[in-house]
């Protein structure tokens, strides 16, 4: 039976089925307490850790639900009007907005990279001032740029209202995701518990950062081309067939229509999904 012929059942009434699919299928999950629930649990948490850490005004909720009816909608709108170009469409929709939070998330951390170095050396000429690392801290905060200087703020927040300092950088590691971060606080804990002339310690770190992180941005550069090609080449399929398919239904109909067809497109997926992690795991590389 077409849908689209149904008498009354307009674009309207579709999106309108989309926003009830939506809030059922949220207030399911949230209701259960299955490995779907938990699986989407941990997805809005994730969302949610992400959309906080580069400072937006949108929570993980909010996101995540924006996505669904989105989907929806373009699901409903495909079977309402049978038109089957909007379909291609949902790809973007799921993984565009996952990308650009990852890609702002990858800046905030690359910036923050970039300044260990400096905070490093201006808190060993802190501590040379005055040997409490809580007081040499809140000093060196005032003295770095923003998006450090706001993750100092807030570990000296936390050990204001009595967490133990060593606690409050190990969550600023867990917070972060960060290997220079990680290195630079491991190295301050471990000089602070042995013993020995810290400054001097962390002036030798930072000068070792400062290598790494060049080290870095010559690999960076270098494949940097390679990633983008890697995002084209997965993207493309989508919107290519969505535009083939509005140009001439009748050349992929039997696709969507014969056995022979879903296998195809079963095939074809699998291999662009192996292409995808494949390329990832090429282009990853670690100095």
């Amino acid at each position: 039976m077409n849908i689209a012929a149904i008498p009354g059942l307009s674009l309207l009434s579709c999106a309108l089925l989309a926003f009830g699919a939506t809030f059922t299928v949220y207030f399911a999950v949230s209701a259960a307490q299955g490995p779907v629930a938990k699986l989407f649990g941990s997805y809005v948490e994730r969302v949610d850790w992400d959309l906080r850490f580069i400072k937006s005004g949108i929570s993980g909720k909010q996101a995540v639900g924006a996505q669904a009816v989105v989907t929806l909608g373009l699901l409903s709108g495909s079977i309402g009007t049978g038109n089957w170009l909007w379909l291609s469409l949902i790809p973007i929709v799921l993984a565009v907005p996952q990308g650009l939070v990852a890609r702002k998330r990858l800046l905030r951390v690359v910036a923050l990279d970039n300044q260990v170095d400096t905070w490093l050396v201006i808190l060993a000429n802190a501590l040379r001032a005055s040997p409490a690392l809580g007081e040499a801290m809140a000093s060196s905060a005032r003295l770095v740029a923003s998006p450090l200087s706001e993750e100092l703020e807030l570990v000296l927040r936390e050990y204001q209202l009595g967490a133990p300092l060593d606690v409050a950088l190990r969550t600023m590691v867990v917070r972060l995701k960060s290997r220079t971060v990680n290195v630079a606080l491991g190295t301050l804990r471990i000089a602070r518990n042995t013993g020995g002339n810290l400054p001097d310690t962390l002036e030798i770190s930072a000068a070792a950062l400062r290598e790494i992180a060049r080290l870095e941005g010559v690999v960076r550069t270098k494949t940097a081309e390679g990633k983008a090609q890697a995002v084209v080449v997965a993207v493309m399929p989508f919107p290519l067939v969505g535009l083939l398919n509005y140009l001439n239904p009748d050349l992929l109909a039997p696709l969507w229509n014969t056995l022979e067809g879903y296998g195809l497109l079963f095939g074809s997926f699998v291999l662009w999904a192996l292409a995808v992690v494949w390329a990832r795991k090429i282009l990853n590389v670690d100095v």
